[in-house]
């Protein structure tokens, strides 16, 4: 038989065993969430490297867009009509093919050309293509510009690629009383001269 002494003590030493079984839960529940935590930042963690490691391997959008505009081919200055370097074949007039700078093939559509006759090369590169409707010279320095009529004329008799006012440096402009050409060293005008009869003036500069 149990006295109520015996069962008072009876009664603290289970409250004390749920006290420590509560403790222990816990605890346990403490160390479980720790270590679901720790499972998280692992986890992330992992997560990270693999993306830096496809970072890394791929790269980002910013460096991949620099790499591309970096690697974009530039055009040339063969491509460039006003270079001079570059050179087309085409027929002539007589039915043989011939090579001429390409930079004259634009200019020739530009001032309604036909078929070009012949072509002269000049000792530093550059060139004269004859066309029954004139002439274009054609140099680096200058570009291909057109020589028609009388000024024409008058640069192939002053020597042409060998004239002292040089190659044309753009087309002829109409004036007042005639018209006039810009020369790399000079000017061929050709011009009224106030009786109603047009005479050409070179003038070197």
């Amino acid at each position: 038989m149990i006295t109520l002494q015996n069962k008072k003590l009876r009664t603290r030493i289970l409250a004390g065993t749920a006290a420590v079984a509560l403790s222990l839960g816990v605890v346990s529940c403490s160390e479980a969430e720790d270590a679901a935590n720790s499972a998280s930042d692992a986890a992330s963690s992992g997560t990270s490297a693999v993306g830096s490691a496809i970072n890394d391997a791929t790269g980002s959008s910013e460096t991949t867009g620099a790499e591309t505009s970096d690697a974009s081919p530039s055009s040339g200055t063969d491509d460039d009509p006003a270079a001079g370097g570059e050179s087309t074949e085409v027929e002539s007039a007589d039915g043989s093919m011939i090579s001429i700078p390409t930079a004259v093939v634009t200019a020739a559509e530009k001032a309604g050309f036909s078929i070009p006759e012949s072509v002269e090369e000049g000792a530093n590169g550059e060139a004269l293509v004859t066309f029954p409707e004139g002439y274009i010279a054609n140099s680096e320095e200058s570009g291909a510009q057109p020589l028609v009529g009388m000024i024409g004329e008058s640069w192939i008799n002053e020597g042409g690629l060998a004239a002292s006012v040089g190659l044309p440096t753009a087309p002829e402009e109409a004036t007042d009383n005639g018209w006039t050409q810009q020369f790399a060293s000079g000017v061929i005008s050709w011009i009224d001269n106030g009786t109603g009869e047009y005479t050409a003036e070179v003038q070197p500069s």
